[in-house]
């Protein structure tokens, strides 16, 4: 026999049923956990939006969205209460404000437009602060679409009041979209205040 240390014989496989009945004890011991610490529960939530971010952000890797904020997982319940609420805030404004591309949208988990106009509409947010009609809202509309937000804001009422008004907005009609946007741009109509109703949940 070789003289030596002694080779420690292999640990045996844990039989899954015995594997399943040991995970349970940690699961109770922590779901008790996080009944009376919410410091985990605020480090869970920012771990699962953090790789909710991933799947919905194009170009955008776990450790990426983590270097961003600089932490790791595992330090996160060490942080205070506010500290991870800020974090939660972070992410949560990154994932609303990346809008998805169009392959990317249709392969998301999270259908974010849906979700927002359920945030809003349960929130009874105030769209009209940012609602902004300009050059790129305007010809993101077809033209007829354009004519509506026109009539709907007051606009077409408002124009139409001033010298020769109606036979002018026939002429701001009656040509291009791009003339007509241009048009509307220059005419100083104060579109503060309003809503496009399909812009309102419904």
């Amino acid at each position: 026999k070789a003289k030596g240390k002694q080779v420690k014989p292999a640990p045996r496989a844990i039989p899954p049923s015995v594997a399943s009945q040991l995970a349970g004890i940690r699961r109770r011991a922590l779901t008790a956990h996080l009944n009376v610490e919410p410091t985990w529960t605020l480090a869970l939530a920012l771990y699962a939006q953090l790789r909710l971010l991933v799947i919905e952000v194009p170009g955008l890797t776990l450790e990426k969205a983590m270097k961003a904020l600089g932490i790791i997982i595992m330090a996160l319940a060490t942080l205070p209460r506010a500290e991870l609420q800020r974090f939660l805030v972070t992410s949560s404004v990154y994932l609303f404000e990346a809008e998805p591309d169009a392959e990317t949208r249709n392969q998301a988990t999270l259908q974010r437009r849906d979700l927002v106009t359920s945030i809003v509409s349960e929130a009874g947010l105030d769209l009209a602060p940012f609602t902004r009609i300009d050059n790129a809202f305007l010809h993101a509309h077809p033209k007829s679409g354009v004519e509506s937000v026109l009539e709907e804001s007051g606009f077409k009422k408002w124009f139409e009041a001033k010298e020769r008004g109606v036979s002018k907005y026939r002429a701001l009609l009656s040509g291009s979209k791009a003339a007509l946007v241009d048009g509307v741009l220059a005419a100083g109509f104060d579109f503060k205040g309003y809503v496009p109703s399909s812009a309102k949940p419904r």
